[in-house]
């Protein structure tokens, strides 16, 4: 079992890189503020672990 760390203010592809690393399943949920707009800075916004190995990252663009 890995330890998964706190990713959350993360940006997307520094937080996958990581849980890669860790041979973690991964499931991400885009999450849009009020313009529904996707931007370049994209970050985890909250992240949820579904079993020892998949966890779930809800990102938002800002």
């Amino acid at each position: 079992m890995n330890h998964i760390p706190d990713l959350v203010a993360y940006p997307v592809e520094e937080a996958v890189s990581i849980l890669k690393d860790l041979n973690v399943k991964i499931n991400v949920v885009e999450s849009y503020g009020k313009s529904f707009e996707k931007t370049e800075d994209v970050r985890v916004v909250r992240q949820k672990i579904l079993t020892a190995n998949e966890i779930e990252l809800i990102i938002s663009f800002f």
